[in-house]
């Protein structure tokens, strides 16, 4: 992979072979953090409604506003975790 784009794409890629939800609940829960920021990097969160509402749906939006805010926090991007906290629901 030469550029910043080929990554990109080879992480799309590997993504895009996932059927969410998985049996591995570390796997999910990187699922849903990798979907929060494509979905608000190429929409904002009208789009990650619009894209990702049967999951959330499924999961329930408090199990999930949960599992989101957590891996938010354990990768250090505590703004993007109290904004949710206090508005996505």
């Amino acid at each position: 992979m030469q550029t910043n784009d080929d990554i990109g794409n080879a992480v799309l890629s590997a993504y895009g072979e996932y059927i969410f939800p998985t049996d591995d609940e570390k796997r999910n829960d990187f699922l849903i953090l990798f979907n929060y920021f494509c979905e608000l990097e190429s929409g904002g969160h009208a789009s990650l409604f619009n894209w990702f509402p049967e999951h959330i749906e499924e999961m329930g939006i408090q199990t999930y506003l949960n599992r989101l805010t957590i891996m938010l926090e354990k990768v250090e991007a505590h703004e993007y975790a109290e904004i949710e906290k206090n508005y996505i629901e």
